[in-house]
């Protein structure tokens, strides 16, 4: 038998041998943030057309471009072939700007890329040109009675994204359930709000950073979010985040979708915005409380629009995105939106919950290959 301990002289509460009974409170506190903006601003059921199929299409079209590139340096000023990147943009008769010089179009090897042009069209002077250099349209100078060029006809793409089954589970024993435990009245529905919780910031994660992934076997598909669809990503390699890297992103989209497709919104986590409220810090009036020092940034004034400022903790820190949300939706499978089942097995000394939905993301205006309405900035330095 074991000897017991003995205390000698008097007893106080903290040398007694009588365990007090603790006196806890009405509610456990979870320190873990629950935050998810990102899905929350998107939403659920965010999506015009009813999903009734693992894939999901949605379709995009596209203007004739009106602008091109030399793929070749032109050195002299009598040349007649110019080398661009994509002759099908061009017409014939096509009057061409290239830097200060007019041009115009007189044949075309879209196998080859050539264009056959006349040069200092309209008095312009010849020049050389540098490769890379813009190639304008501006338009065909049609002689009288002359014959139609040819038409032009953009391919239609059809992106599409899978759905994803996401789900959690809860339990609670039969003891569980009998014992008075720690807080909540119902133990199981507490634990339920909580997996839910996960879930939800688990799905968030999968809208920035899921793959789209559609395996032979059934061993289940992942729904591919923004970083799988966005091609449009500038890596800052490690520098500090300047208000030019956010112009300059928005002049990107700004050329090739117009201004009505600009990104209106940016999302980031505490580093970047941290860094931003820097911004012109030294010179922001505002009235102030003798009691109250700092400033906080939440819209930036840009070129191409106002873009409102988003903190997210599930955003990587040395990352930051600029969104077009218009055009980001998520949407359940008909009827498998988020509900919860008793999964309780007969016989079993427990009770549970099984949390399950099926969703899908769906980004317009990208295909995962080219540069669309989105973009990505990323190897943002994290110093302050």
């Amino acid at each position: 038998m074991a000897n017991p301990t003995v205390y000698v002289g008097g007893e106080d509460t903290y040398s007694s041998g009588i365990i007090p009974i603790r006196n806890l409170e009405a509610s456990l506190d979870m320190t873990d943030p629950q935050d998810y903006p990102l899905l929350k601003a998107v939403g659920l059921n965010s999506y015009n057309v009813p999903v009734t199929s693992v894939k999901t299409e949605w379709q995009m079209d596209f203007l004739c471009p009106i602008k091109d590139t030399l793929h070749v340096a032109v050195t002299d000023t009598t040349g007649t072939q110019f080398t661009v990147h994509y002759a099908e943009y061009f017409s014939l008769h096509d009057v061409i700007m290239i830097d200060s010089e007019l041009c115009r179009v007189t044949a075309i090897d879209a196998t080859n890329n050539y264009l056959t042009v006349e040069r200092g069209f309209a008095g312009s002077t010849a020049a050389a040109h540098l490769i890379d250099v813009d190639v304008y349209r501006l338009g065909p100078a049609r002689p009288e009675g002359s014959s139609p060029g040819w038409a032009q006809q953009v391919l239609t793409v059809q992106p599409y994204n899978v759905t994803q089954i996401f789900d959690a589970y809860a339990d609670i024993t039969g003891t569980e359930e009998a014992t008075r435990n720690y807080a909540p009245d119902d133990l199981l529905a507490y634990r339920v709000q909580k997996r839910q919780a996960e879930l939800f910031m688990m799905m968030e994660r999968a809208l920035l950073y899921g793959k789209r992934y559609e395996p032979a076997t059934n061993t289940g598909r992942t729904t591919g979010g923004l970083s799988d669809f966005v091609s449009d990503k500038n890596n800052i390699s490690s520098a500090a985040l300047q208000f030019s890297d956010v112009e300059d992103a928005l002049e990107d989209v700004f050329g090739r979708a117009g201004l009505p497709n600009v990104p209106n919104s940016a999302w980031m986590n505490s580093y970047q915005m941290r860094k931003i409220s820097q911004w012109g810090a030294g010179s922001i009036r505002t009235d102030r409380a003798e009691t109250v020092v700092g400033n906080v940034v939440t819209t930036l004034q840009t070129n191409f629009g106002v873009v409102t400022l988003n903190l997210d903790h599930l955003i990587l820190s040395s990352e930051l995105w600029l969104l077009n949300m218009d055009e980001i939706a998520c949407a359940p499978m008909a009827g498998r939106g988020l509900q919860e089942w008793d999964a309780s097995v007969a016989g079993d000394d427990n009770k549970a919950r099984r949390i399950i939905g099926e969703y899908v993301f769906i980004i317009k205006g990208e295909d995962r290959s080219n540069d669309g309405l989105n973009v990505k900035l990323y190897g943002i330095s994290t110093s302050l």
